[in-house]
This record gives C-alpha cells, sequence and structure tokens, in this order.
C-alpha cells in the first residue's frame, strides 16, 4: 500500500477515535464534491470557459503534429526528385518543429492549469465558506469532502487535534 494511503488512513483512525473519546456528540457529514461542481452555475460556466479555452489549445497542438507527421512522411519516402540538401533541410525543419511542439504544449499545459487556478479559485471560496456556513448551522463537527484525497471542507475547531498529535 503507498505511504500516503497508509498515512490517510492514520489520521483517519486518529481523528475518529479522538471525536469518539471526546465529550459531546459529534455531527460527520460529507459532500460529493464532483457533484457539488456540477450543480454550481458558477463552476458549469467557468468549466466551460476552460474546456472551450483547452479545445482551441488542443486543436493547435493537433495541427502542429500533423505537420510534423507530414514532415517526416517526406523523410522517410522522399520524392524521386529531391536532393540530399533538401531532405536536410526537411529534417532540420521537422527538427524544429518538434522543439517547438514540444514547448508549446508543455506551455499550454502550465497556463491552462494557472487559468484552472485562477478562474476556479472564487468558485472553490464560495463553495467553503457556504460549506462551513452550513456546518455550523447544523451543528456538524467536520465535512468531510467525497474526493480521491477524503479532504475535509468544513471542521470545527474542537476537532482540531494539531497540538495534542
Amino acid at each position: 500500500m503507498p505511504r500516503k494511503s497508509l498515512w490517510s488512513i492514520l489520521a483517519s483512525l486518529v481523528v475518529c477515535v479522538a471525536m469518539s473519546c471526546s465529550e459531546g456528540e459529534r455531527r460527520f457529514g460529507y459532500v460529493d464534491t464532483a457533484r457539488l461542481l456540477s450543480q454550481y452555475g458558477k463552476a458549469t460556466i467557468v468549466r466551460a470557459e476552460l474546456d472551450s479555452v483547452a479545445s482551441d489549445w488542443a486543436s493547435e497542438i493537433k495541427r502542429q503534429a500533423e505537420m510534423i507527421k507530414e514532415l517526416r512522411q517526406e523523410l522517410i519516402m522522399p520524392s524521386a526528385d529531391s536532393k540530399a540538401a533538401d531532405i536536410e533541410v526537411t529534417r532540420i525543419r521537422m527538427i524544429r518543429e518538434e522543439i517547438a511542439h514540444n514547448a508549446m504544449r508543455n506551455t499550454l499545459q502550465d497556463r491552462l492549469m494557472d487559468l484552472e487556478t485562477e478562474k476556479m479559485s472564487p468558485v472553490y471560496a464560495t463553495l467553503n465558506t457556504a460549506l462551513a456556513d452550513y456546518g455550523q448551522e447544523n451543528g456538524l463537527t467536520i465535512i468531510w469532502g467525497a474526493t480521491d484525497s477524503g479532504n475535509i471542507v468544513f471542521a470545527d475547531e474542537e476537532a482540531d487535534l494539531t497540538d495534542e498529535v
């Protein structure tokens, strides 16, 4: 089992044991964060914008890949009247295009991640505030996020074991 998973299980166990041993009633809940985001209008708008940008950039990357494929084909099967100098020019052009293609793909991936962070941060802040308000209004101690990493999206300060651990 991966080390991260063991730590997650141990942390969950410590929290559960501490909560069951503490005085007072503790209430827990969870939210399906993927479903929550899919139902929140602002999140779906931002996701659509990001998908559109990603699609445009993917089209450009695909266009470059096709050009590289054509250059590679010219090198594999040169025409009968191709000269060695022409083949070398094509080879150098293909290498330059591959370098530019890889750089563009990496840059666009980084830009897309930055854009997602920029656009989704206000969405997450709004949802986190709503979840904290809901948790406090309904007497919840912890609200877990049903994600791959099992994040806590709200926790009453009484549930914080940091100083004890």
